[in-house]
């Protein structure tokens, strides 16, 4: 149909131009519309406690191309209540990098492998509030960080497992910087918790 519409009416040069500048427009304003539409997410998972959550990364690496991942932290849970088994993440994310040849064939928006490791941390190494500190981390300030950039989209922190890692950074002195210059945190951080602690999320 567009060929058809292409010879019906382009049938000089600035016509032919002024059509091909339209439709550049018109998928530029595509791309930059699906990269706002994206969903800046950060997850916490006490990955190996039982298979879901190895399932869940999987398919979350498989559909990262139409999410802005911002962190992947190793936590506990009521299942697993010590030692994060973050190098499960690695080893997930080292499966991803050796299919992404093919994904990017459909997308180009994958993230690199490299990213991806450099994004992943462990938290709290024990269960519950007994293990909330108060000096900064590794998964602390990258919560806080993410918070902290200058993006019009909110940062999801998606507890699949270890809540008490988001709530270390929103009730802890770790997040003062954030709440000097923002009303509230909550205006900025949404919470999606498939946990045992949500009643500890208040924002």
């Amino acid at each position: 149909m567009i060929y058809t519409l292409w010879k019906s009416y382009c049938n000089d040069f600035w016509t032919k131009l002024v059509w091909c500048l339209g439709c550049m427009m018109v998928l530029m304003n595509a791309v930059a519309a699906s990269s706002l539409d994206k969903s800046r997410i950060i997850v916490t998972t006490d990955i190996t406690n039982e298979p879901d959550d190895q399932e869940s990364l999987v398919r979350l690496l498989v559909y990262s191309n139409s999410f802005d991942i911002e962190g992947l932290i190793g936590s506990t849970g009521i299942w697993k209540l010590a030692d994060p088994a973050t190098h499960v993440i690695h080893e997930c994310i080292a499966a991803y990098g050796r299919i992404k040849s093919n994904l990017v064939l459909h997308d180009s928006e994958f993230p690199t492998e490299a990213y991806l490791h450099g994004i992943t941390t462990s938290g709290n190494r024990g269960y519950g509030m007994s293990s909330v500190g108060y000096r900064p981390s590794a998964r602390a300030n990258m919560i806080i960080e993410a918070v902290d950039r200058d993006y019009p989209r909110p940062v999801w922190l998606l507890a699949w497992g270890g809540a008490n890692n988001p709530v270390a950074v929103i009730n802890g002195d770790e997040t003062k910087q954030v709440l000097n210059r923002e009303a509230s945190v909550g205006t900025i951080v949404k919470i999606d918790a498939v946990t045992h602690m949500i009643p500890m999320m208040i924002y």
